[in-house]
């Protein structure tokens, strides 16, 4: 989904949904549309360019918006299809605000607002698919290079957004700790111990931690047996797992997983 946040393709929606309007309106002519739009008196190709630019401007208001959402919501494609429905929406408000007006009073806000948006949505659906489709096909091509380019060995931490944040071989991984909305990796780089902090969440990490080796040792906490040098209990009667890192690293070990970890080392 970060790849739909991309600045060219708001200013792709902003720029192609209003001339693909125009277009279709104006060398298919709808029977409906031609009858709303014409008002009896020659209007209509008049009414059409007028309606492009109030789409022009709906659109680039909710597309900037839209550019700026990433930093306060996580979408998915659901969420995003309703986005692009509220697009509909909004421009519909205006399209017949503007017809009504037109009319001087005929015609009541509200069924023409109905008439409006039927129109709207059979009209704007196809561009809306077809660009959207294209956004789709390049996250494709996008992540099939990525992967291409990231070699096969590496474990590969990506954040909620799914945007890379860290690849390490599995034997570099000493330990995830997890707290609030946040994961901190640890893993060695060359002699020293190395950490980087990826927001997301243990569940989600957690296939992709069992996958690659590491188990967990506490709620908070996944170790690589590998990396530990030995298990003890303090004068408090806990069990910590001391890493064979440069540096002194205990990691806590709750009694839940005390035995399994045990068995590993």
């Amino acid at each position: 989904m970060q790849r739909f946040f991309k600045l060219t393709f708001q200013i792709l929606h902003v720029v192609v949904l209003p001339l693909a309007f125009m277009a279709f309106l104006l060398l298919y002519r709808p029977e409906k549309m031609v009858g709303l739009l014409d008002m009896g008196a020659g209007r209509f190709d008049f009414n059409v360019v007028m309606l492009s630019c109030i789409l022009l401007g709906t659109e680039a208001l909710m597309r900037t918006g839209f550019f700026f959402l990433k930093k306060l919501v996580k979408l998915d494609l659901l969420l995003y299809a309703l986005w692009c429905m509220l697009e509909i929406l909004f421009f519909t408000s205006f399209a017949a605000m503007y017809v009504t007006l037109m009319y001087r009073g005929q015609y009541l806000y509200f069924p023409m607002y109905g008439n409006c948006f039927l129109m709207n949505l059979a009209v704007l659906i196809w561009p809306y698919l077809l660009i959207n489709l294209w956004i789709i096909l390049d996250n494709v091509k996008f992540a099939a290079k990525t992967k291409e380019a990231e070699p096969d060995n590496m474990v590969r931490f990506r954040d909620e957004n799914q945007k890379l944040k860290l690849a390490v071989t599995a034997q570099a991984l000493l330990y995830v700790e997890a707290k609030d909305n946040y994961v901190t990796v640890a893993y060695l780089d060359g002699d020293k111990i190395s950490k980087v902090v990826i927001r997301s969440s243990m569940k989600r990490l957690e296939g992709l931690m069992k996958t690659n080796g590491l188990y967990r040792c506490h709620r908070a906490y996944f170790i690589n047996p590998a990396h530990i040098k030995a298990l003890r209990k303090d004068t408090d009667g806990f069990h910590f797992a001391d890493l064979d890192a440069a540096c002194n690293t205990s990691i806590p070990v709750s009694k839940t997983y005390y035995e399994e970890i045990a068995a590993l080392v």
